[in-house]
């Protein structure tokens, strides 16, 4: 029993990486891998709890996007990265919608859970754009000297050949 479901893991991880290397071998110009990690990182922040579903539905929507690079933007926004950063995405929120902490309220009660949702909210919404648009010229920058440069340069040498 257990050779079986090991094959069938096995099988199913060939069948991933197959999947990731047609991607990459893939010519995208760098505003598409750019654009596609900016966006992933925006849904990842702006749509917590169904980032990847709305990600898998962008990619399916986006055609010139690259889908690996919105799934390394929604990746790189885990649970971990973003506790780290909840403090402040909250107080970016309550910043931008006027949030005053209720004094002496039960933390726990529906009404206060429902307010501080309200910040957070505004707040992720707020950091996915800052960390989206701040993402894209980096991405676009090291995806055009990593990669790019080096894929136009040899396209010109056998233009040159012939």
């Amino acid at each position: 029993m257990i050779p079986k479901i090991q094959k069938k893991i096995s099988e199913h991880q060939k069948w991933i990486s197959d999947q990731f290397q047609k991607i990459a071998k893939k010519e995208y110009t760098p505003h598409d891998v750019a654009l596609g990690f900016s966006l992933g990182v925006f849904v990842a922040l702006a749509t917590p709890g169904f980032d990847v579903l709305v990600a898998l539905l962008l990619t399916l929507l986006l055609k010139n996007l690259n889908k690996l690079a919105v799934v390394i933007g929604v990746v790189i926004i885990n649970p971990i990265t973003t506790a780290l950063i909840y403090p402040f995405i909250f107080k970016l929120g309550a910043v931008l919608i006027g949030y005053e902490p209720l004094q002496g309220a039960n933390f726990f009660s529906l009404h206060n859970l429902l307010n501080i949702s309200k910040p957070l909210l505004v707040g992720n919404i707020a950091m996915g754009i800052i960390l989206g648009v701040a993402s894209y010229p980096l991405v676009y920058a090291f995806y055009y000297y990593t990669h790019y440069r080096k894929v136009e340069r040899k396209r010109a040498e056998l233009m040159k050949k012939q």
